[in-house]
């Protein structure tokens, strides 16, 4: 009870995986897929602050403030006028105490500020903003792009390495019952001890390449589960098999979108170029202020007064700042232009490069196809005369070295036919990000290579010792 408890468990948390919910994962899931949307997000609320530049800069401000000394002044009130016996008059009165402040202070403040001319300062800086959101968002389709078809590539080796593990366990079967059958022969004395030894030898060493064959899986199975973002503990279990792209077999019209996100961020140099232009020049702008206090003057009571501003900023000199850097945005631009206009050509000869490379794999892989067919006839006769005693141990082991060798290729072959496709779809698409190509190349040479070279490391062992 308590091992199916934990069985169904492991199965909840196990993660069953075909291509399409790989890509889907890849473009909604991916780190370097939400790192760009953030950059989309950044670019787009830049805009937005930019656009509030045209809008009246309104504010609102409130004081309260008690003084510990009022300051005060004493004046003589008179009260009346007494005449005098000798018919004079004395003013009669007392002194009071005139405050010329007040211990409690209270002040309102409304202020409006509108540009009514910047001779494009403000026009420029917006464009320039638009352009870089431009740029981000064809940046942001460039990584969901970039991210689903390296993916695909790796889902594809990680179907090829499930696929060369499951090929080695089979070869493992195989030489276990050739085995069998070399040890029955030496046995009965129709078959000398170098051939039962020879095949004890094969038979034993395939069991290092299953645990290679299944340390390569492993390995792609976690370099797919850090794209799509999955823990890496978690169990994943391939669905699909290799299916090829039915619509990449001819030349199809390029969009180049990184040449599309690299002249938006030309676009936005050239605007922000006009603005650092304009910075000498003035800009006109008016304000409106109201103040609502109390004490207003002399008056402990509430009074408002409002005031109407047009004015005028002029930075007549400064220093030649903006002139320099004016030219060091000209200078960039200019590169960018350079760049752009190199990296489009080398992407029409990479095109061309591409598409003969994914002709060239569809012409491997039908040969390879034909081979697995001849390959197949052959070690099915050639295993019927070995049992009967008709063909030696070695001419039979060399036929099974050759026909496990061309399932191999087969298996090679189809997966990469699929990641050709995929790399001059991506090619077509402009779907580049700076410092990823060579990573993913890597990773291409590490599964790819490895099953290369253990197909040749049989058939160099077959060759030489006339057994596996």
């Amino acid at each position: 009870m308590v091992k199916l408890i934990i069985f169904l468990i492991m199965m909840q948390d196990t993660v069953y995986l075909s291509e399409n919910e790989a890509y889907r994962m890849a473009v909604t899931q991916s780190p370097m897929v939400l790192a760009q949307k953030m950059s989309v997000l950044s670019s787009y609320y830049t805009k937005k602050s930019q656009f509030s530049s045209f809008l009246p800069q309104i504010s609102i401000s409130g004081t309260y403030t008690r003084l510990s000394l009022q300051q005060t002044m004493k004046m003589f009130m008179m009260d009346s006028l007494v005449m005098t016996p000798s018919g004079a008059f004395i003013p009669m009165g007392h002194y009071e105490e005139i405050p010329f402040s007040q211990k409690d202070n209270y002040s309102l403040g409304l202020s409006i500020e509108q540009p009514l001319f910047t001779f494009g300062k403000l026009l420029y800086s917006y464009k320039s903003a638009d352009y870089n959101l431009k740029s981000e968002v064809v940046k942001d389709s460039i990584t969901r792009g970039y991210v689903g078809i390296i993916t695909r590539e790796l889902y594809t080796q990680a179907i090829l390495a499930k696929a060369y593990y499951n090929l080695m366990v089979q070869i493992d079967s195989e030489l276990g019952e050739v085995y069998k059958i070399a040890k029955d022969k030496y046995e009965n004395g129709t078959a000398t001890e170098i051939e039962y030894l020879q095949a004890e030898l094969a038979y034993r060493s395939q069991k290092n390449n299953v645990l290679t064959a299944l340390n390569g899986l492993k390995s792609i199975k976690s370099m797919l589960k850090v794209m799509l973002n999955i823990d890496p503990s978690t169990p994943l279990v391939l669905t699909d098999s290799i299916t090829l792209m039915d619509t990449v077999f001819e030349k199809i019209p390029s969009e180049y979108m990184d040449i599309k996100a690299m002249d938006y961020s030309i676009s936005g140099l050239e605007y922000q170029k006009k603005v650092v232009e304009r910075l000498t020049l003035p800009s006109i702008f008016t304000a409106f202020s109201y103040s609502y206090q109390k004490p207003f003057g002399m008056e402990n009571t509430w009074k408002g007064s409002w005031a109407l501003t047009l004015g005028v900023s002029w930075t007549l000199f400064d220093g030649l700042k903006s002139f320099n850097q004016a030219k060091s945005l000209e200078s960039t631009i200019k590169q960018l232009k350079i760049l752009r206009d190199m990296k489009k050509r080398q992407r029409e000869a990479d095109l061309e490069v591409k598409f003969n490379e994914l002709i060239s794999a569809k012409k491997a892989y039908e040969i390879a196809l034909e081979n697995v067919k001849l390959a197949e006839k052959l070690y099915t006769a050639s295993k019927k005369q070995y049992e009967e005693g008709y063909l030696s141990y070695t001419d039979f082991s060399n036929i099974v070295i050759n026909y496990h060798s061309t399932l191999v290729n087969r298996l090679q072959s189809l997966a990469d036919l699929k990641v050709k496709q995929l790399e001059y779809l991506r090619y077509l698409k402009g779907y580049f990000i700076e410092g990823s190509s060579e990573s993913t190349k890597n990773a291409q040479t590490a599964t790819f290579g490895n099953m290369s070279e253990e197909a040749k490391k049989q058939s160099s062992k077959g060759s030489k010792k006339g057994g596996f």
